[in-house]
């Protein structure tokens, strides 16, 4: 909510800058990386989320931009003529990280998030969205820490007992800190194939 409260608050003792650095969830010491929720249905979602900003600022000029250091997955999923409605499916993301690698923060205010080493092995439960995107049956969200998955099942999508799996090419699901990616998904027939185009783009904060 904006409202900040410090026990040792910070006063301008000169007009020198400083660079300062800030980030949400509180804790004592500076994350060096962060963790998403494996179930993020509910209030794990938001829990997920991280925010953090580094800059130099001045008495004067003593503004911070915030980034979200989380990716933001959207999965739009709908059936064929064939599938008919499949807006009941299970949908979760598989085979992921839910620890990031290290965060870096420098005095310019550039803030990265480095991706893990190796593969992961958790899944996430989405959040269905309260909105569905239209010409789909089903819109879920999920916050993901930045990771590359290529050729490596990502997202599964389980009705009447099948499971069917979207399986990233190469460069399709490389997903890094800063950005929103999408996934429109439509099941064909009796949920034996799955057709997948990913777009991204960047997300601005003001």
């Amino acid at each position: 909510a904006g409202e900040l409260t410090s026990d040792a608050p910070f006063y301008w003792e000169s007009t020198s800058p400083a660079t300062v650095t800030a980030w949400y969830p509180y804790s004592a010491v500076q994350p060096v990386d962060f963790t998403v929720q494996t179930d993020q249905s509910g209030a794990g979602y938001e829990e997920s989320d991280m925010l953090m900003a580094c800059g130099e600022v001045t008495r004067e000029n003593s503004t911070l931009s915030f980034s979200h250091l989380p990716v933001k997955i959207t999965i739009n999923i709908k059936g064929d003529e064939n599938a008919g409605d499949i807006s009941g499916a299970a949908v979760s993301i598989v085979n992921v990280s839910v620890t990031s690698g290290a965060v870096l923060a420098d005095a310019s205010g550039k803030i990265t998030v480095e991706k893990p080493v190796l593969p992961g092995d958790k899944s996430i439960i989405p959040q269905e969205a309260a909105q569905v995107t239209p010409g789909y049956q089903k819109t879920l969200q999920a916050l993901m820490v930045p990771q590359k998955k290529d050729n490596s099942q990502f997202i599964r999508i389980s009705l009447n007992g099948k499971d069917s799996y979207y399986t990233p090419a190469a460069g399709e699901a490389d997903i890094t800190a800063g950005n929103r990616y999408i996934y429109n998904i439509t099941v064909k027939g009796t949920v034996k194939s799955i057709e997948a185009r990913s777009y991204r783009y960047e997300i601005r904060h003001e």
